[in-house]
């Protein structure tokens, strides 16, 4: 998903977890394993729905860890 003219947001595989990374022209950065892996195939706005709400908990974690 793309976050910036040169900035994105992706799921990868590694074996069998997926990993949210953020991309920029100089960086990759991990952001967090995912709980619940995301299903290949589903329809896009399923896919929307599921990363916003991947998101949404990480800005929430990240908020209890700055306290």
């Amino acid at each position: 998903m793309m976050v910036g003219t040169r900035e994105r947001i992706a799921v990868i595989q590694v074996g069998d977890e997926q990993h949210l990374v953020g991309v920029t022209a100089h960086n990759i950065n991990h952001l967090a394993k995912l709980e619940q892996p995301i299903v290949p195939g589903s329809n896009e706005n399923s896919l929307k729905q599921t990363f916003a709400g991947i998101l949404q908990q990480h800005k929430k974690m990240q908020g209890k860890n700055d306290d």
